[in-house]
């Protein structure tokens, strides 16, 4: 029978619930004539008026408030609600022609007696065909799952899965005392205490954690299931969810955010900084420039000068920030301009009509093996692209100028890693060059950190996908090791730390304590509810592939090149030494480098580069 049901179209499936409601209506209709007269008159056609009066009033009724339109399989309060609405109406439609109309055998005390007993028939048979059709198959397996934490989101993440045949909420977990010995539509909400028990008495198949929790509460969370072997996933955003969506992907993986121990940062207040200025920021549809844009909107600057050469990602960050202009009705004046940092002309041009007074340089090729196959595209991006900027901000004689560098420019061995730490020191040599001659020059700063969660090329994603599609999961190495912190965290120390330079500081953010790959990648297994397939464990689901280390890639990044770092007024914000370069050295190798552009000499580039690097 649910077969035939699911098989009908949209349109079968109306008209099937407005014929079974014409039953009831009759049924019911019949019903109040024989309790009030006695009289039974269900194959009477003297009474055929009767019957369509009350049909033509409840399909009148249920069309105001689109009674047809529901899909009953979503059947929940808030459309026996509707349906109460519709009788309101209904009781009225048939007292009003009752006025108009005379029937003999109708009066107001049928009218009253009908009216109820058809919506309480109809109430009850929407009830029973969800509960039918939403009745699980005895040959269909389907997945136990945990809600961890009690809001309306998990609630209504409950309420949708129960009506799929493929997932079955076993309990929630929640400490909150409020929620002792409840339930929610007789499914048991339990305390942590019980955990162990519970897990041995139902042995769910996943956790999904619900939106309740901060940060730091989610990462403890993950902790205590980790070692239970169950499938730890996020609540996803159910605005707009739909079957198919929930047949597939009912959860959000978890990130490395999710994973990841960091000590809460310690934030002041910066608004002063960015009051009544304008701020270009380069790359400002990128993971770090689109973050920045965020911030520096969020600290109340005059006026956003948002630059990039993807069309895509300055659309993207322009719709984002002009949605809360609308929203908060801040006014800030925002110009999105699609321009690429190598083209200095239009640089000059951009400084010459928009004034900024900060510039936060953002603007990188980044991925590293990419740039490996590419060097004259990451010399000419993130080296003469840096010094067209510097070197038109000191003309236009701009404030202040940040420098987003990264741990690769220390000892480099790549050559992204080489072409920021080049235009490290092109920053640092035009600030040694203009302060010898005692001019003016903005205010330089440079701020390295390691990997931030969830950019674009994020290993976890990577990861994620491996897991899902069967393995193996790759990782070069056995000892390789990284440094991470959030997006959100970086960027606002990036915008603490321009307030504290007065000469050209190397900054270098606490990025904690660094990550063995291997491990994230072990942890990532378990907590898909999977094993290892290893020597140990040949039955294992997921095995780990070690593809062998590039010759350009490091072991573990650095942050300092001195290993020298000294304190500032904040501590989650280093110092590093400034190894100052004369202008005249780096000017020689930029023409150099010019050359051998110009001639396509890849090989004479590289040795350029780690010469003097």
């Amino acid at each position: 029978m649910k077969d035939i049901i699911n098989s009908l179209s949209r349109s079968q499936k109306k008209l099937l619930a407005i014929t079974f409601d014409i039953v009831l209506s009759i049924t019911a209709t019949s019903f109040a004539i024989f309790i009030y007269f006695n009289m039974f008159t269900f194959f009477n056609l003297g009474v055929v008026g009767i019957y369509l009066f009350f049909i033509i009033n409840f399909i009148i009724s249920f069309s105001i408030f689109s009674l047809y339109k529901q899909v009953f399989r979503y059947f929940s309060f808030k459309n026996i609600i509707n349906i109460l609405y519709a009788f309101f109406i209904y009781l009225a439609l048939n007292l009003i022609f009752l006025e108009i109309i005379e029937f003999k055998l109708l009066n107001m005390q049928i009218i009253l007696f009908q009216s109820l007993s058809f919506f309480m028939m109809v109430i009850i048979s929407r009830l029973a065909f969800i509960s039918y059709i939403s009745r699980k198959d005895s040959n269909h397996s389907t997945s136990s799952i945990v809600l961890y934490g009690v809001t309306e989101n998990s609630v209504n993440l409950f309420n949708l899965l129960n009506n799929t045949k493929l997932n079955q909420v076993v309990f929630f977990i929640d400490d909150d005392s409020k929620y002792r010995k409840s339930s929610i539509s007789t499914v048991p909400i339990k305390h942590t205490k019980d955990l162990d028990k519970l897990i041995k008495k139902y042995s769910p198949d996943e956790v999904i954690i619900s939106d309740k929790y901060d940060l730091n509460a989610k990462r403890n969370i993950i902790k205590s299931l980790e070692s239970y072997n169950l499938r730890i996933r996020l609540i996803p955003n159910l605005e707009n969810i739909t079957e198919t969506y929930l047949r597939s992907s009912y959860s959000e993986p978890l990130s490395l955010e999710d994973l990841v121990d960091r000590k809460k940062m310690k934030s002041t207040d910066i608004k002063f900084i960015f009051k009544n200025k304008k701020i270009l920021v380069t790359g400002a549809g990128g993971t770090i420039g689109s973050e920045l844009v965020r911030q520096i909107y969020a600290n109340d600057c005059k006026e956003l000068i948002m630059l990039d050469n993807s069309e895509y990602n300055l659309y993207s960050i322009n719709k984002e920030i002009s949605n809360l202009n609308d929203k908060y009705n801040k006014n800030i004046i925002t110009n999105s301009l699609l321009v690429n940092i190598k083209d200095k002309k239009k640089l000059e041009r951009v400084f010459k009509i928009y004034k900024p007074d900060y510039v936060f340089h953002a603007a990188a090729y980044k991925h590293v093996s990419i740039l490996e196959e590419n060097v004259f595209e990451a010399v000419e991006n993130n080296f003469y692209g840096t010094k067209n900027l510097v070197d038109i901000a000191t003309k236009e004689n701009i404030e202040r100028f940040c420098f987003v560098s990264t741990d690769k420019a220390v000892n480099p061995k790549t050559i992204m890693g080489c072409s920021k730490r080049l235009a490290e020191l092109y920053i640092q040599s035009v600030y040694q060059n203009l302060s010898k001659k005692k001019l003016t020059c903005p205010k330089f700063s440079i701020v390295r950190f390691g990997n931030v969660f969830n950019s674009s090329g994020s290993v976890v994603p990577l990861f994620n996908q491996q897991i899902s599609t069967g393995g193996p999961v790759t990782v070069t190495s056995k000892e390789v090791e990284r440094y991470f912190m959030s997006i959100t965290e970086a960027v606002n120390l990036i915008l603490q730390s321009t307030n504290l330079s007065s000469d050209c500081s190397i900054f270098v953010l606490d990025m904690g304590s660094p990550i063995k790959i291997i491990d994230l990648a072990r942890r990532l297994i378990r907590l898909s509810g999977l094993s290892e397939k290893n020597n140990e464990n040949p039955d294992g689901d997921i095995e780990i592939k070690i593809t062998g280390i590039s010759s350009y890639e490091k072991i573990t990044e650095e942050l300092s090149i001195n290993k020298n770092l000294s304190y500032t007024e904040h501590e989650s914000i280093f110092k590093d030494k400034l190894e100052l370069i004369d202008k005249v050295d780096l000017d020689l190798l930029y023409q150099n480098l010019l050359k051998s552009m110009e001639i396509e000499d890849e090989v004479t580039i590289k040795k350029l580069l780690n010469n003097f690097n």
